[in-house]
């Protein structure tokens, strides 16, 4: 059974999440109870919404994957219902212990998670909402949050930060863009609507590339102003580079599309794991 919460959960697809928030934090404050307090916030609001989307999206996964634990029956709607409430008790139970500014945040990333899997706005079911809320739920905000619990400052206003902020959201927007091409089967089939249904191939891979050149180059740009650049910048260059070639690819060959998504994916979590490194490189 344990196995099968896993994958209903995936925790694995939380790390975007997490580590956007540390990434905010880190910019301004070292490691402090704080951190740890808003990973654990963003981290288990994620799996929350994780779970919800499985079950709005039961139908569509019985073609896109029908090993998923809700489809096979190994995991009830009850039950997932019951984890998704425990997952949302212990984020709010964090979210208390951080104080009121965590409790505010993670209301926000909650009405995010609302509007992108609940009707009746059921932004996953939307062509620009959908890549739109999950740059926005995944990065932007758990960034923003991040800095500001970090820094103790409402507004910030620093350009570099502010760029960077944007590099970050529009990189997350290249890859969800992406995840369309490896559901496509079945979401044509329950008629969900997806940017590469609206759109084609061509224009959803194209769009890809052009948002993770403009937003490799912001990321780069942004934290070279604030934190300049030596050796310790020399991966978060690599994975931006290697981001940008893969989207490339499927630009120049959309039937890629499926098979590059994995890459992508991966590349991007390096990518956020090796801008941590730079963040507080001393």
């Amino acid at each position: 059974m344990l196995r099968e919460i896993l994958v209903l959960v995936r925790p694995q697809n939380g790390l975007i999440v997490a580590l956007s928030f540390a990434a905010g934090w880190l910019w301004f404050a070292p490691v402090g109870t704080g951190l740890w307090i808003g990973i654990a916030v963003v981290y288990l609001l994620h799996s929350a919404g994780t779970i919800r989307n499985d079950i709005v999206d039961r139908e569509t996964d019985r073609i896109n994957k029908p090993d998923r634990p809700l489809v096979t029956g190994k995991i009830s709607q009850a039950m997932a219902e019951a984890l998704f409430f425990g997952f949302m008790l212990l984020t709010v139970s964090f979210a208390i212990l951080g104080g009121s500014t965590f409790l505010m945040w993670g209301a926000l990333l909650y009405f995010g998670a609302w509007l992108y899997n609940e009707p009746p706005f059921l932004g996953s079911h939307r062509p620009l909402s959908s890549i739109v809320l999950m740059a926005v739920c995944f990065t932007t905000l758990p960034f923003v949050f991040g800095s500001q619990v970090g820094s103790g400052q409402m507004f910030l206003t620093s350009t570099p930060f502010i760029l960077t902020a944007i590099g970050l959201s529009l990189s997350r927007g290249a890859t969800s863009i992406f995840k369309d091409f490896k559901d496509v089967v079945g979401d044509r089939a329950t008629g969900k609507k997806t940017f590469l249904l609206e759109f084609g191939p061509a224009t959803t891979a194209r769009s890809g590339f052009i948002l993770s050149v403009v937003g490799g180059a912001l990321l780069l740009g942004g934290t070279v102003m604030a934190k300049g650049v030596g050796l310790e910048a020399v991966p978060a260059v690599l994975f931006v580079v290697m981001g940008i070639w893969y989207r490339l690819r499927v630009a120049r060959d959309p039937e890629k599309g499926t098979e590059t998504f994995s890459p992508i994916y991966t590349n991007e979590i390096r990518l956020q794991l090796t801008h941590l490194l730079w963040i507080v490189w001393p």
